[in-house]
C-alpha cells in the first residue's frame, strides 16, 4: 500500500516537473455556399488565426510539443428559405497546408442525411499540426461537389476544435 502511495506521489511530480500543460479551444470560421461554389475565406489566413489564439492563451508557439484537431462541426446558420439541409454537399473535404508541405486530409464526409443542419465531420485520426505551424503559411481548404447547387444562398459555420500539448519549462 505503501509502495504503491509513493508511486502515485512520485509519478505526480515527475508529470508536474515536466511541465506539460494541455489547452484546447475551438476556432470558429464563418463561410456560405452561393453561385455553386463553397466558400470559407478566413481559411486563408488559418495560421494567422490561430496564432493569435494561442497567443490569447499565453501559449508561445516554440513551446506546442503537439497540436491535434479533435473535432470538426459543420453548422448551417442561416439559409434563403429554399435550402432545408446539407444534403446539396457531397465530398465534403478540409485539408490542411502550409509552406513547403502537401495539402493533406483534415476532415471529410461523403454525404449527408436528410434534414441534417448541424453535423460532426469525421477527422483524419492522428493528423500532427504541429509541422504545419512550424513551416509557417498554415490555410485551411474547403472543397465539395454541390449536387443539386442550393437555389438560395446558405450560410455556413465550422468550429474547429484543438488540443495542444504545451511544453511548460
Amino acid at each position: 500500500m505503501t509502495r504503491t502511495r509513493v508511486f502515485v506521489l512520485a509519478l505526480g511530480i515527475f508529470s508536474s516537473a515536466c511541465g506539460l500543460d494541455v489547452v484546447e479551444f475551438t476556432i470558429t470560421q464563418t463561410g456560405q455556399v452561393g453561385m455553386a461554389s463553397l466558400q470559407f475565406p478566413g481559411m486563408e489566413q488559418f495560421g494567422g488565426t490561430l496564432l493569435r489564439a494561442l497567443s490569447d492563451r499565453s501559449v508561445d508557439p516554440d513551446d506546442v510539443d503537439s497540436m491535434r484537431v479533435t473535432s470538426v462541426v459543420l453548422s448551417m446558420t442561416a439559409d434563403g428559405g429554399l435550402t432545408r439541409d446539407l444534403t446539396f454537399l457531397h465530398g465534403l473535404m478540409f485539408t490542411v497546408q502550409a509552406n513547403g508541405m502537401v495539402a493533406t486530409r483534415l476532415a471529410g464526409q461523403d454525404q449527408f442525411s436528410a434534414g441534417t443542419r448541424r453535423a460532426s465531420i469525421p477527422v483524419t485520426p492522428e493528423l500532427e499540426l504541429k509541422p504545419y505551424l512550424e513551416a509557417g503559411g498554415m490555410a485551411l481548404g474547403a472543397s465539395a461537389s454541390l449536387d443539386p447547387p442550393p437555389p438560395d444562398r446558405v450560410d455556413l459555420q465550422l468550429d474547429i476544435k484543438l488540443r495542444v500539448d504545451v511544453n511548460a519549462i
